[in-house]
């Protein structure tokens, strides 16, 4: 099967930070990491438990600004919908002396979330401050008698940038902005923003056992650069990579993924398509994209796979499941189908075991009764504090085989609830 995969972004020095290193989507940085995005430890892989409701947790910080974004899964949905029986408890403390700063009730039922699959997401601001902090967050279903409680540590980092990013259309936007979101950076003072744009399409990620992929360097060149203020409100009208800095000669900044109104689960047909190049053959591809009849060679494509259109309708459901949630998890400064985590989440499926490592995470998945494990390294990246790579290895070959083989059989079964 033909793969189609170039690569990536990262910075190769302080003079040229605007250079795509295309081998192996290595992105080395010598320059410190802006927008910081990771995983807490413990509670970031709930365990579903029968008495307990789901609740996964992921510390977000870009610039001065802090939040936890909160992703749970109501144990059922309300007849009209709502979630007037989720309620969320949170404190905020001194984990010195256990002195209690801030508490508060949510009914999340009123509060802005989204919603991608099964599970809603809800963005929880965190206040600012110089020393550490203890963060208790439980979760309760007052019909059901359901909860779930998760607490963690956190030492506010000291940014390298006076400014902070806020969406005031929806908090929930924490990876990436929709197109017209309403965006304010957020300073102690009024000052001048630069925001470098790019429009670049940057290319899916090559296969697990791509060792030897390489690719010519290329430059990420600037479409434009636009001038913005701090503390008042702006939003971005086209599809784009920005990076917002106080001085465009630095090589320090936040960067921000402007998408369109279908992310993170597409409804475009093209964009579909195109997120299907890791079980399609270059052909296939080209006859989708080109195709006066989009639609009818897109549903032929699933029918021949699935074998009827009862099966294709599952594979389609299961496979652009998997896109959304990658989207909405994995974005960097691509979209989250196109990164390392995302391609072995949209084949792959949802991890059997999760391990965090002081490097990044461990995904553990069952291959013919063998154990196969996809290694991941959090690593710096200027315009994204969520970019992981995967470490590459020829012993992956069989696995990602099979596991496309099935895909092109129709074989794949299982449909994770998430």
């Amino acid at each position: 099967m033909q793969s189609t995969s170039k690569f990536d972004t990262r910075c190769s020095n302080k003079t040229s930070i605007y250079k795509e290193f295309s081998n192996m989507i290595r992105f080395q940085l010598i320059v410190c990491l802006i927008c910081f995005y990771f995983p807490l430890s413990a509670e970031i892989k709930a365990q579903e438990a029968s008495n307990e409701l789901f609740l996964q947790l992921k510390l977000i910080q870009k610039g001065t600004s802090t939040a936890v974004e909160i992703a749970f899964k109501p144990y059922s949905m309300r007849e009209d919908g709502s979630l007037s029986n989720m309620h969320l408890l949170y404190s905020v403390q001194n984990p010195n002396d256990s002195v209690v700063q801030f508490t508060d009730t949510v009914q999340l039922s009123q509060q802005v979330t989204q919603q991608v699959n099964e599970l809603f997401y809800y963005t929880l601001a965190l206040p600012k401050s110089d020393q550490p902090l203890q963060v208790h967050i439980n979760l309760v279903d007052t019909v059901e008698n359901l909860k779930a409680s998760r607490s963690f540590n956190y030492l506010p980092n000291t940014p390298k940038v006076n400014f902070g990013i806020k969406n005031l259309s929806n908090p929930q936007h924490t990876l990436f902005t929709m197109v017209g979101d309403s965006l304010v950076f957020t300073s102690s003072q009024d000052t001048t923003l630069y925001l470098v744009r790019f429009t670049h399409d940057f290319n899916p990620a090559p296969p697990p056992m791509a060792v030897d992929y390489a690719n010519p360097q290329k430059e990420l060149k600037i479409d434009s650069v636009l001038t913005v203020k701090t503390n008042v409100p702006v939003s971005l009208a086209q599809e784009a990579l920005y990076l917002a800095q106080e001085d465009t000669t630095g090589a320090t900044g936040i960067g921000i993924k402007v998408v369109g109104k279908d992310y993170p689960k597409y409804k475009k047909l093209e964009k579909l398509i195109k997120s299907m190049v890791y079980i399609s053959t270059g052909s296939e591809m080209n006859s989708m994209l080109k195709a006066k009849k989009m639609k009818s060679v897109f549903e032929n494509f699933w029918v021949n796979l699935a074998g009827s259109q009862e099966n294709a309708a599952k594979l389609i459901r299961i496979y652009f499941r998997r896109v959304g949630y990658a989207n909405k998890n994995f974005t960097t400064y691509k979209e989250g189908w196109k990164t390392d985590r995302g391609i072995i989440y949209v084949i792959f499926g949802k991890p059997e075991r999760i391990e965090n490592t002081p490097e990044g995470e461990n995904w553990m998945y069952r291959d013919n009764g063998q154990e196969v494990v996809f290694s991941f390294k959090k690593m710096e990246n200027l315009f994204s504090g969520n970019h992981y790579e995967l470490a590459r290895n020829n012993n992956l070959k069989k696995s990602w085989y099979n596991a496309v083989e099935s895909w092109r059989k129709g074989l794949i079964k299982s449909e994770e609830r998430n």
